[in-house]
């Protein structure tokens, strides 16, 4: 604004200028290493959003890149319903529902500088058989879906000339109940190029297939201490004891920590100028991120942040007004400035931490998309290549697939590993909306919200049972997916124990190397739960009677076993303490009969039949009844085991290790 002032520029002046800068954008593409470079970031993303800005009538088509084509800037048929997202929160993005006849279409005039064949992707919530066509003029390309649901599809490729042209999408046959996003329109001729940006990009960390079980807090300056009361900026951070806090995490066997940065209100504990540029007085000058990513890390617990913008309300309004420079119902889809601060923070946070940060998670994905995303992804990756990071569809609020192919792994949001249904190999998913990405999820394990808030009061309830706590690893172990549970935590720290115990359990079962395959009757071994592997088949008193229950593993011969062949595939279980007593059914098998230890008779009530369900673990089935295994509850020192119909779950499994 200082230059128009003081060259007095004719308003026709400034046009020419705003035209240059599309040719100039047209012809080079969108900001990325391999693109034209321009003056600053700010520029580039201001040429990027003046392009994709249908507001003004149309989009102007990158020659090299991806354009996109937002579904509520279309022009749309009657019965196509805008809807936002999040009701009455424009910014957080929007798509178009009721699609239903085919009848309807949506249609966006595009100008182009080339004329190019362009591949089409629909980001749509389709109906399985609908046969769906887009077309620019005579070229059409048509598309039959696979399945319901969202998903991110390649319709095909249609010709667009240079000039002013119509691209239009509209169902053809089919049972149409369907909802779109958007349309990404990429030139054939500049595919390799940005396949090959994309690999390059991307994190080449595989960490996630191998670290099943994480947990998340949710804890900053929103939150408050049991009586509700919440210490001024930074004072919960001043009197955090993050050695204590990591030693917890270590011990509950956390492979990795989700830490949220920002959440309800905007506060970093850390001396961030970027964000002292945007408003003072949400930064620390201790850099207290430091101290925890420290503790952590000498745990050799890995870390990634949680971020969130921020929120268009009260305490939070400043904040909101400043990073976006526009009012709460502004026009979002020009978004350059709010970007530009963003990219700024996160890649000064990015390089002051290095390698110590190994991943964002970016809520509110919708807020950013459209975007150039090799841009962000790099501003995300800064100081560390290998960051993975992740933009939230709100997939689990039937908001849309990925955003983006630059991301790495799926954000998660609600999923316990079968938030829907896809093939995982080696912990990526092979199909559907989440495509080439690693399989992630975060859930909620406790009563009410996902953090504690100021005022709040309510006592830390785990809700989540000992037995999803304890599946959710083992199948995360099995995928090879990443599950991070959130748990409620005070500002003085506290947690729920029980949440505590049933995490530290799920590890351990996660964890577990588990067992032998075959038996052995010459051998010798421990039976570990498969729901907490720290805990072992042990006998109270070798006598009759003598409880048969679990405890934890200290390795005294009451806790080891050897399995006598009895013929037809069954065993008696002898105790090594005494060879002559071992595991009996008190009574005929039924759900609660208790177990105990006896000397041998010979009866059916002490002899069993081992089954290898997989990965080395045994259901333990009685004799007298096969359909009744030996159970055990919540595993702890001292609960005695009993017959339980078989279900399959954790609490029915055994591995058999052997000892010495």
């Amino acid at each position: 604004m200082v230059k128009l002032k003081r060259f007095r520029l004719k308003k026709w002046m400034v046009m020419s200028l705003i035209a240059l800068m599309m040719s100039l954008s047209l012809l080079g593409g969108f900001p990325g290493k391999s693109k034209v470079a321009y003056a600053d970031q700010l520029t580039d993303l201001t040429s990027f959003y003046t392009a994709m800005d249908h507001s003004k009538g149309w989009v102007d088509l990158s020659s090299n890149n991806i354009s996109y084509l937002i579904a509520d800037q279309a022009n749309l048929s009657s019965g196509l319903t805008v809807t936002d997202l999040d009701g009455g929160k424009p910014y957080k993005g929007k798509k178009v529902t009721d699609w239903s006849s085919a009848a309807q279409q949506f249609s966006w005039t595009v100008k182009s500088t080339i004329a190019s064949n362009y591949y089409v992707d629909a980001l749509i919530n389709g109906s399985s058989g609908v046969v769906v066509q887009v077309s620019n003029g005579s070229s059409n390309a048509s598309y039959t879906i696979g399945s319901n649901g969202w998903d991110k599809l390649r319709l095909g490729q249609i010709s667009i000339p240079v000039g002013t042209s119509t691209v239009t999408i509209k169902a053809l046959s089919g049972s149409i109940n369907m909802q779109l996003k958007s349309l990404e329109l990429i030139p054939s001729g500049s595919l390799t190029a940005i396949q090959t940006s994309i690999a390059n990009s991307k994190s080449k960390a595989t960490w996630m297939t191998s670290s099943p079980v994480g947990v998340m807090y949710q804890w900053g300056q929103w939150g408050s201490n049991p009586d509700g009361t919440q210490p001024s900026w930074p004072t919960p951070y001043a009197n955090f004891d993050y050695n204590a806090f990591a030693d917890r995490v270590a011990n509950m066997g956390a492979d990795f920590v989700v830490w949220s940065i920002t959440w309800t209100s905007y506060y970093v504990p850390a001396p961030i100028t970027s964000i002292d540029n945007v408003l003072t007085g949400r930064t620390s000058s201790v850099d207290y991120l430091d101290k925890m990513l420290t503790a952590l890390k000498n745990k050799g617990i890995r870390v990634m942040f949680y971020y969130h913008t921020g929120h268009d309300s009260n305490p939070n309004l400043n904040w909101w007004n400043n990073f976006w420079t526009v009012s709460p119902n502004g026009n979002y889809a020009r978004k350059e400035s709010a970007i530009n601060k963003w990219q700024n923070i996160v890649a000064e946070i990015g390089n002051r931490y290095g390698t110590k940060l190994d991943g964002w998670m970016f809520d509110d994905g919708a807020l950013y998309y459209p975007a150039p995303y090799e841009s962000l992804t790099a501003s995300a990756r800064a100081g560390n290549s290998d960051r993975l990071v992740s933009f939230n569809s709100s997939y689990v609020f039937d908001a849309g697939p990925r955003l983006t192919d630059y991301e790495d792994y799926f954000f998660g949001e609600g999923n316990s590993g079968d938030l829907f249904d896809s093939a995982i190999s080696n912990g990526k998913y092979t199909s559907g909306p989440f495509k080439g990405e690693f399989a992630f999820g975060n859930f909620q394990t406790e009563a009410g919200d996902w953090g504690v808030r100021t005022g709040d009061t309510s006592p830390i309830t785990t809700t989540m049972s000992f037995d999803t706590f304890n599946s959710t690893a083992t199948k995360a172990k099995d995928t090879k997916q990443a599950m991070a549970y959130n748990m409620r935590m005070w500002t003085n720290m506290g947690q729920s124990q029980t949440s505590i115990d049933r995490f530290t359990a799920a590890s351990a079962a996660a964890h577990s190397s588990g067992g032998v395959t075959t038996i052995d009757p010459t051998k010798w071994y421990k039976i570990q739960s498969k729901s907490n592997p720290n805990y072992v088949l042990d006998i109270s008193t070798v006598n009759n009677g003598g409880r048969a229950q679990v405890g934890q593993y200290v390795g005294n011969d009451r806790q080891q076993f050897k399995f006598i062949d009895v013929g037809g595939g069954y065993y008696r279980i002898a105790v090594r303490n005494n060879t002559n007593y071992g595991i009996d059914v008190s009574g005929t098998p039924a759900n609660g009969t208790v177990t105990q230890s006896w000397e041998y008779v010979g009866n059916d009530r002490q002899q069993f039949l081992l089954t290898n369900v997989g990965d080395s673990n045994f259901k333990i089935a009685v004799r007298n009844n096969p359909s009744y295994v030996i159970d055990v509850d919540e595993p702890a020192n001292g609960v005695q085991l009993k017959t339980w119909q078989y279900v399959g779950n954790n609490r029915q499994q055994w591995q058999l290790v052997e000892v010495q």
